[in-house]
């Protein structure tokens, strides 16, 4: 199960999946090399980026959607 905790101050937002945090602050550059190559129309994506959880698919949509989440609060 994947949970996005939203707190105050955006700083504490936090990635919980499979009872392992990550702060959010700490992937959003990473979430956004990743939206980047996505929204170029290729599918190559590098595969220098490591994604250390089991589902990457999973994980890659919720950093998708975090840094959504980012652009979107700071535009």
């Amino acid at each position: 199960m994947l949970n996005l905790l939203l707190s105050r101050p955006k700083d504490e937002i936090a990635l919980v999946y499979k009872h392992k945090i990550f702060l959010v602050n700490d992937i959003f550059n990473k979430a956004k090399e990743i939206c980047e190559k996505l929204s170029s129309f290729t599918s190559y994506i590098n595969p220098r980026i490591l994604v250390p959880v089991d589902n990457p698919a999973l994980f890659l949509s919720a950093l998708i959607t975090c840094w959504q989440m980012h652009y979107y609060r700071h535009s």
